[in-house]
Order: structure tokens, then sequence, then C-alpha cells
């Protein structure tokens, strides 16, 4: 621990002994950088501020890792909530207006939008008005999608005014289909993270801050972790214990491009229909396929129909790799269009280096893919954070080349960012330039600084106030540019945020307003900017949604774009029968609380709840607080439920809470009938594997209570017996309330010397 100190052990406080050297507690209270005191009537030694030595450090982290890896629970199995289908439900209007503060009436638009669920899919119309000075503009788009997540070959269908499938997508009047997800999950797989480490050392690995795994190195010196990790990046700390009280932190990270698949996984898309800008129709094929974890090849084609101009046709193919865990590696080829190769380089989450260089190589004339004016471009960027804490400051460099037949344009930024409590602060430098050719060429440079903080008090009024400032030099000119702002939220529906600032020779002194207020049946925001050159000029738009519940009859509304969104609606109730269906003298449960994914809902007086905004077609979690139940005598008859709510619609659940059960008897030793107090009891869910645990009071006697019907199998800790080398039947307990058997008394348990 403190192997670089030095000290002098005073005459008499240290002594051989049969080969075995003693030292005082005062040269060992000095040598371990703790306190003792000493109890010589009793013999204590009592050591202070001790949770520093090695062995107190290994104590806590072993209660660290059962507590983060300990044996789980059985899972609990989720209901799927089947759906009662209907040929059309529900209804959602969207509407947007939207004006000019300089023109409202020459610059305004309208958009409506209209979507049911039909046959199970988004039945979806857009609408669109525009006013402007070159006249009236307007557009409407019909569409109609579904998605069945479940199925392998065929996971979305989509009619009408869609988007196109492959790599680059674009509206098109058409139909398309694909088996790829219609929400790709963040999960990505398992990857294997390997090092080296001299046997007898413990390693803990940490995902995001979170103890995921723990292993000891071995004799051959190395240890190794399957990682499950996620699309983007994914940080982990590597924290090692020696033997000695050492201790080593490595940080890595797995960097997923969305440009890849898990191996074995392969998928489609084809789409083609009359194309709404620059060509009259358009085809795509596509197909992707994941190789492996880290290898994974896309190809397919466009085609493009136009009328006076040739047709198009591009065959492309992107193969993404990842020859270690540090790197990754794109490269794309469209025929008559550009080839492209990108390098990413990100060993741990301090540092991150990116290059791409795309080389354009089209001779169509207007081309749709290609550049028409560039040749090559390349763009950096490199982040490194020196420190080794997410608080650490950090640089980050930016920079792009873009080359046409005539001209060459540069830009880069090198920035240097310190995270403080309170907020941020950067410096930083840019440099552009352009050159043309047979004329010298021309740069500018600004260097800069900016920061934004977010205000903590004293008082009521600035708390929480969001402040933010900024300031260019021009080496050449002096003073380039200045703003300062500050955004706080005036209540819980209302935000003002103000901005003003000065910029040579482009716009001169400007200020700028915002004003945004979030009602529960509508957004408004309000946007406007003077300055010198122009004066006034802002925008104002109004938005919200009108909602349809079918299944109550009533009108429901939200502050945003709702079309294509889900709700679920129902209610909560006391199933007294037992059949699962709410009849007419079945009361609803009040002030419950349920989890419906990410979100949690109360029900009102007469049990009944409604949230919206969730994504169609895909599965929910739906479970019940019990702790909100304020009575044992009822539990929900499914703790845990998964519904796919349909679009533009509420789904519709019955929820029913069933009467709970009661479990008590007594345990006794089988030879003296003598009570066994102390014994632990546990009791299994037969179906669900879950368990339920009590313990015998001294009389023996035992309690359970709110059990969920079923069939269960009660008996004493298989471990306890061992230890105690006895054995005891298990015993079969049936709560079932169709039959009456809620209540169930007199159970006895016999406990005997093991055969």
């Amino acid at each position: 621990m403190r192997s670089s100190s030095v000290f002098t052990i005073p005459p008499g406080h240290s002594t051989w002994i049969d080969s075995s050297y003693y030292v005082s507690t005062q040269v060992l209270a000095a040598a371990l950088d703790v306190t003792m005191e000493v109890d010589w009537v009793d013999l204590v030694v009592a050591v202070r501020s001790a949770d520093r030595l090695p062995v107190f450090q290994r104590l806590e982290r072993e209660r660290r890792r059962s507590l983060a890896l300990g044996t789980s629970a059985p899972t609990v199995p989720a209901y799927d909530y089947q759906l009662r289908p209907n040929v059309a439900d529900g209804a959602v209007l969207d509407w947007r207006l939207t004006s000019s503060t300089r023109d409202p009436f020459n610059a305004s638009g309208v958009e409506l939008g209209l979507g049911i669920q039909l046959l199970g899919g988004s039945l979806d119309a857009r609408h669109t008005e525009r006013t402007t000075a070159v006249g009236r503009l307007h557009s409407t788009l019909v569409s109609w999608n579904k998605a069945w997540p479940q199925h392998k070959w065929l996971r979305q269908f989509a009619l009408g005014d869609i988007a196109s499938t492959g790599w680059r997508r674009r509206l098109v009047r058409g139909v398309s289909i694909s088996n790829s997800p219609f929400l790709r999950p963040s999960s990505f797989a398992d990857q294997w993270l390997v090092g080296t480490l001299p046997a007898g050392w413990e390693v803990e690995l940490y995902h995001n801050k979170r103890l995921v795994g723990f292993t000891v190195v071995d004799d051959t010196e190395l240890y190794r972790f399957q990682v499950p990790v996620r699309y983007g990046q994914n940080p982990l700390d590597v924290v090692a214990y020696g033997p000695n009280g050492e201790r080593l932190i490595t940080r890595r990270t797995f960097v997923v491009p969305p440009n890849r698949l898990p191996g074995g996984q392969f998928e489609y898309g084809i789409s083609g229909g009359e194309c709404q800008n620059q060509c009259q129709g358009a085809l795509n094929v596509d197909t992707w396929y994941g190789i492996t974890s880290e290898l994974s090849i896309r190809a397919g084609s466009d085609f493009f129909l136009r009328d006076s101009l040739p047709d198009l046709w591009h065959p492309y193919g992107i193969v993404a790799f990842a020859p270690a865990r540090s790197l990754s590696i794109t490269m794309q080829a469209v025929l008559d269009g550009f080839i492209e190769g990108q390098f990413s380089f990100t060993p741990t989450p301090d540092f991150e280096l990116q290059l791409q260089h795309t080389e354009f190589m089209s001779d169509a004339t207007q081309p749709i893919i290609a550049s028409q004016l560039l040749e090559r471009q390349l763009r950096g960027y490199l982040f490194w954070r020196p420190g080794k804490t997410d608080r650490a400051p950090f640089l980050q460099l930016r920079a792009q080349r873009s080359e046409t037949a005539t001209a060459t344009f540069d830009a880069a930024r090198l920035s240097a960012t310190a995270l403080i409590p309170v907020g941020r602060l950067e410096v930083g430098a840019e440099q552009s330039g352009e050159r043309f050719s047979g004329q010298p060429g021309r740069s500018r440079r600004v260097i800069d600084a900016r920061g934004a903080i977010v205000l903590r008090g004293p008082t009521p009024l600035f708390r929480s106030t969001f402040i933010h400032a900024g300031i260019g030099f021009d080496p050449d000119s002096g003073l380039a540019r200045i703003n300062a702002g500050i955004g706080r939220s005036i209540s819980r529906e209302l935000r003002l945020e103000l901005e003003s600032g000065w910029q040579r020779g482009i716009t001169g002194f400007n200020a700028q307003i915002g004003i945004t207020a979030t009602l529960p049946t509508m957004r408004a925001i309000s946007r406007n900017t003077y300055n010198e050159a122009t004066g006034v000029q802002g925008q104002q738009l109004i938005e919200g949604s009108i909602l349809w519940d079918q299944q109550y009859r009533r009108f429901d509304f939200a502050d945003g774009r709702s079309l294509g969104r889900a709700g679920i609606s129902g209610e909560v109730f006391v199933d007294a029968n037992g059949n699962g269906v709410r009849d007419p003298d079945e009361t609803g449960f009040p002030d419950l609380q349920l989890r419906l994914g990410s979100r949690r809902v109360r029900t009102d007086s007469l049990g009944r709840f409604s949230t919206w905004d969730f994504v169609p077609f895909e599965s929910l979690l739906l479970e019940i607080d019990s702790l909100s139940i304020d009575t044992p005598l009822w539990v929900p008859a499914r703790p845990l439920m998964t519904v796919s709510p349909g679009p533009n619609s509420f789904t519709y659940m019955q929820i029913p809470l069933v009467q709970a059960g009661e479990v008590s008897g007594n345990a006794v030793f089988e030879d003296s009938n003598v009570p066994a107090g102390g014994l632990r009891l546990v009791l299994e869910d037969r179906q669900s594997g879950l368990t339920v645990s009590t313990t015998t009071f001294s009389d023996g006697a035992f309690f359970l209570l709110g059990l969920r019907p079923g069939s269960y199998e009660l008996r004493v800790d298989n471990e306890q017996l061992r230890q105690l080398d006895m054995d005891s039947p298990p015993v079969e307990v049936v709560i079932d309330p169709s039959d009456g058997r809620i209540v169930i008394e007199g159970i006895m348990l016999r406990v005997g010397r093991a055969p």
C-alpha cells in the first residue's frame, strides 16, 4: 500500500521469535496508515480507518459482486395479450399552422394529417398548403403500411407515398416490401473482450458504469468476458485487483456502426414507383447480410427512369468490416456514381479517429446520386481526452477538403473543451479558405471561446437557468463576432429564450427571442430575429393532434405530431368471479400505477387509464406496480403482459385483479412431534418457477399471504435440510378462486432424518 514510504523502527518495537518477525502496533499502524487501539484486558485490537486495507477492500468487492452478479430470480413469464381484430379503429388528426412575422398572409402554411387503423395497418393522408411570394403550393400524400415484427421473411409492407428501400431512401409513389425490422433493436450481439494479467488477479468489467462481469485470471494469464454490445459506442472499464492490493483500471470500447448486422442475419428490400422529383420512376432492389458479427455486405441497385434525359442505372456494393475491436472499415462503390472509404479507430472512450474519402466519377447529365460539381472530398475527425475520466478536458479536430474541377475548399477547426460542475467551456480556432485555378488563394482565421452554464441558485428565480456566450477574434481585423443568450422555463408550460450578438460584415448587430408554450392540447413556438441588414424576421408555429378513442367514444388531445403513433387505454378491475372479463357488477381499481415500457400511468377513480405516443406494431411490456395496491387481498392475475399496439388508435385492454390466496400450517419433527421453529420454507409456482419464502415461528407455525392463483409446491429449503442432515417431503398446494380454494389452512410439514 505504501511501498514508497520508509519507516524507522524505534528500539524495542520489533523482535525475532522462532524465525518470525514481530513489530509493535505503533509500527504496524504507521506502515498501514491506520489507527490501532489495544484493549489489554480482552486482548482485542481495534483498527480504525481500515477501509483502505486490501483485506477490507476485498470483502467490499465480494459484497458488491454478490449483489450485482448473484443468482437472479426466475424471470416472470409475460402473458401475450390477445387483441380483438377490427377492420377499422381509431382516428388521428394532426394539424399545423405556420406564418411569417414579416408577411403573415403571403408567407404562411397549413398542414393537415388524418390517420386511421385499417386492416391492422396505418392509413395516413397528409395535405399541405403553402402561400409564398411566387404563388400557392400544395401537395397531398396518402400511404398505407403494416408491420409484422415476428415474421422472418416479410416484416414490412407499404403502399402509396412512401420511402423507398435501399441505402439512400427517397420519396416515391409506389409499393415496397422488406423483412427489415420496423424498429431496429439497439442490441447487436455478444462480443469477446480478452486481456492479459498475471495469474491470480481478479478482474471486474463495467459496461456504462454498471458491473456486468467478474473473473479470476488463471494460469494462462488470460481473462475474457462475453460482452453484450449495442449499436453505437459501448464504453467499458476493466478494473483489476492484484493479490497485494494493486488496482489497475483500463478503459476499452466497442463501437458498432449502423452499417453492420449480427452474424447470420439477412435483410432485403424491394421498392418501386413514381418519383416525386428528379425522375419519372425509381426502382430499388437491396440485400444485406451479416456474414459474421464483424463482417457485413450489402448489394443492390437503383434504377431511375427519366423523360428528356438518359435513364440512370446504379448498382452498388457496401462492405463493412471490423478487423479488430477498435477498428471499423467501410468501403462503398456505386457504378457511375462514386467510390467511398471510411476508417474509424476507437481503442478507448478517450480516443477516436475517423477518416472518410470520396471520389465522384459520374459523367451523367444532372446526376441523382453523384455530385455534379465535386470531384473528391476528404473529411477527418479526431477526439482525444488525455485524462482517464469522463469529466476530464478533451480536444477535438474537424477538417474537410472539397475539390472541383476549378477550385479547392478547405475548412478546419481545433477546439479544447473543459467540463465544469455547472456547464462547459470551449476554446477553439477555425481556418477556412479557397483556391481557384490561376488565382491566389484566400483564407480566413478566427480564434474563439464559448461557454455554457446552468445556474443552480441561489434563488428560485435563477435556478435551472441556461446561459451561454461566445466571442471570436480575427488575428488580422480584430473582433469578429460576439454573442450571449439566456434561456429559462418560466413554468412547466412556458419557456423563454433571449439572445443577442454582433458579427462583422455579415449581419452586424442581431437579437433573437424565442417562446415555446407546451400545453396539453397544443404546442406553440415563436422564433423572431432582428439584424441591421434585414430587419425583423421570424416564424410562428402552432401544432397539435386530436385523438379518437373508439372504445370510450371520446376525443383526446396531444401537443405534437401523432400520425402513425399508437396509444393504450383500458381499465383495471376487481375480477370477483375470476373469469378474466369485467362484468357489470365488478368495480374498477382506482389510483393504481402501471408501467408501460418506460412510462408510468395511474388509473382514475373508475379504474381507467389512457396514454399515447408509442411505436406501433412493436411489443410493449406492461406491468402493474404491486406496491400501489393498498390491500394484500387482491393481486394482478398476470404480473407481466406484452401487447403490440396498433397505429392511429388506442389499444383497449382489460386488466383483472384476482383474490389473493393464503396458506398457513405447521412444521414438526416427525419422530417427536416437536415444533420445528426457524425453518426456511419455499413456496414455488410450478408453472413459472417463481418462489416465495418464509420462516417458521418458534412454535413451528407459518403463514403466507398475497398468493396468486395457481399450483404450488411447498417445501423446506434444500440447503437447510442438507445442513441439518434431515429430509422433508414437499406438499402440493392449489389456489383456485373458482372452487373456493382461497384460504388453505392446516398444512403439516414433517421433518425427519435423511435416509
